[in-house]
């Protein structure tokens, strides 16, 4: 769940912080006081779009951080993007400067993608305008099959997989008609290519350890006079030489080492010097024996590596990458040969990958057929709950092969009356605005059964009711909320008045500047801010009175559902 926002710096806010706790917690406030800048502020932390207008004034960056408890339940979630809870708990933060946020999990730089999927599994936010989903037919599917879950995402999962398959024998079968018609000259180009490359009978390294010889041999002069010089210098016909020095050195050390023993460690190093000198000698004496090389090995070398070349030019920049052309070439030389053999056989492809995909969408079909039901039967009695006088409810699924797409074959649609003897009909053409939040709380709340997201956060979710539809949502909320954190922002009482926590957003104004606060309300000072939202400037005994009664009304009903 979420135990804690803190918020720091975005427009109004100079910085709050708020603990939340378990069950229902509710929000309200003045108008203006800031009620949507809480909600934003939490949008930010989830990876909503940011710009630098929302810091606030005079500030240099502006921060959002949530801490959650993560349930077990949660752990796998979670592990699937390297994201492991220390001690139970996930901080999502982010920080936001003018041309750039930064966006981390327990301290660890993510990116805003993997922040917000990371949120999806923690979280579900609501906010009003969200109910406009629900007049989208294409979101119909996204709901059926998130209700569906479990086989239902294996199979999403197979379908889509087998309808890239079937995307791509499709693109190549195209790609081989169009080679089909120019057949003779593509065939004789790749034939030709594909023995140009066979007969230099390349090998991988070949080119390195010629260029190395060749440069030893276009250097044959410099390097045998250097080494020459050096074989001299170590032991050669000069009058003086090293092989001489350090013999006079041994000799000199020989007969002083008797008188002195702490010279030891110098006549053995004159010893272990005069032995390098003697091997260095030796290797560079038969480094030149066998350092002569002809003409024509010169000139085969050096046709050889402009053959290489020649072909690296045509075919790629590693010998590596020219075989695998070769490979290629090869290949396309089989389409071509028989390319109409090619062709049917992927076409048989096709058919049999479209086949396989028909069978899983039809096994998506029947799911979702039976998830229609259950997921009707369920919002049908959750609007009852929440005051419909009549809900005349189904979600039609109907199967249309000839459309197989990735998602399968169903085309999926809310149909409902809400009036006694009127014929269903698509949703988008029936609710209105205060029916619409309705229908998406009935929503939230049967979908909640289905999920693992602890938490859910409604924006105004009371939008559009009032009188006992306002109560009867309360006490909607109330059920979700004893098994999900609720965190609700709202304007009426009767909502107000079921909250297990209650919190006030006030604007203040002070010298230095207006801001907005989040403030925990007692009991006491709860039914104030009920009195308030019943509508008077100056509560009087009567309303603090009715304020108390809803209260009571209220503890009364959640006795009864827990």
């Amino acid at each position: 769940m979420l135990d804690s926002l803190h918020v720091k710096n975005i427009a109004l806010i100079d910085e709050t912080f708020v603990s939340f706790s378990d069950g229902l917690n509710i929000l309200t406030g003045e108008t203006g006081a800031g009620k949507s800048l809480v909600i934003g502020s939490i949008s930010l932390a989830l990876g909503a779009r940011a710009d630098k207008s929302i810091i606030r004034e005079g500030a240099e960056y502006a921060l959002v951080e949530l801490v959650f408890s993560v349930e077990e339940a949660l752990l796998e979630q979670l592990a699937a993007y390297e994201i492991f809870p220390e001690d139970g708990v996930i901080v999502l933060a982010r920080r936001i400067m003018p041309g750039k946020s930064v966006c981390r999990i327990n301290g660890e730089v993510v990116s805003g993608a993997v922040l917000k999927e990371v949120a999806g599994i923690l979280l579900d936010l609501h906010a009003q305008h969200d109910n406009q989903i629900l007049l989208k037919k294409q979101s119909h599917l996204e709901i059926l099959d998130s209700y569906a879950g479990g086989e239902s995402e294996v199979l999403l999962k197979q379908c889509k997989s087998k309808h890239e398959e079937c995307q791509s024998l499709r693109a190549e079968l195209e790609e081989t008609a169009k080679i089909s018609e120019n057949r003779d000259k593509e065939l004789e180009l790749a034939r030709y290519e594909y023995d140009e490359i066979m007969q230099a009978n390349l090998s991988i390294g070949e080119d390195e350890t010629l260029e190395k010889a060749f440069m030893r041999m276009n250097n044959a002069r410099v390097i045998a006079e250097n080494v020459s010089n050096v074989a001299n210098l170590l032991g050669g016909e000069q009058e003086v030489h090293v092989s001489m020095m350090l013999d006079r050195a041994q000799e000199c050390m020989r007969q002083t080492v008797p008188l002195d023993e702490t010279l030891c460690e110098v006549q053995d190093n004159l010893a272990t010097a005069a032995e390098l000198v003697t091997q260095s000698k030796r290797f560079l004496s038969r480094y030149l024996d066998g350092y002569e090389f002809s003409q024509e090995e010169y000139l085969q070398t050096e046709a050889r590596l402009n053959e290489i070349n020649r072909l690296k030019d045509k075919f790629g920049l590693y010998i590596s990458d020219i075989l695998q052309y070769a490979q290629d070439l090869e290949t396309k030389i089989e389409k071509l040969e028989d390319v109409h053999a090619y062709e049917e056989k992927l076409a048989g492809k096709l058919e049999q990958c479209t086949k396989e995909q028909l069978a899983i969408a039809q096994q998506l079909s029947g799911i979702r057929q039976n998830a229609a039901k259950a997921l009707g039967d369920k919002l049908k009695q959750a609007l009852l709950d929440m005051n419909f006088l009549n809900v005349d409810l189904q979600i039609d699924v109907s199967p249309k092969p000839e459309k197989l797409g990735a998602k399968g074959f169903d085309d999926v649609e809310f149909m409902i009356s809400l009036n006694p003897g009127e014929a269903r009909k698509p949703l988008s053409s029936v609710a209105s605005g205060g029916e619409l939040s309705r229908i998406m709380l009935a929503l939230k709340s049967v979908m909640a059964s289905a999920d693992e997201i602890p938490t859910l956060i409604f924006d105004e979710i009371d939008a559009g009711i009032s009188g006992k539809t306002a109560w009867k949502v309360s006490e909607k909320l109330h059920v979700i909320a004893t098994s999900h954190q609720v965190i609700c922002i709202t304007h009426l009482p009767q909502i107000a008045a079921m909250a297990d926590t209650h919190y006030l957003i006030e604007k203040q104004s002070e010298a230095k500047g207006t801001t907005t606060d989040v403030k925990q309300l007692d009991s006491e000072e709860a039914v104030l801010e009920l009195s308030r939202l019943l509508g008077t400037d100056e509560p009087t005994e009567a309303v603090i009175q009715n304020a108390r009664e809803l209260r009571a009304q209220a503890l009364q009903f959640k006795q009864t559902v827990s």
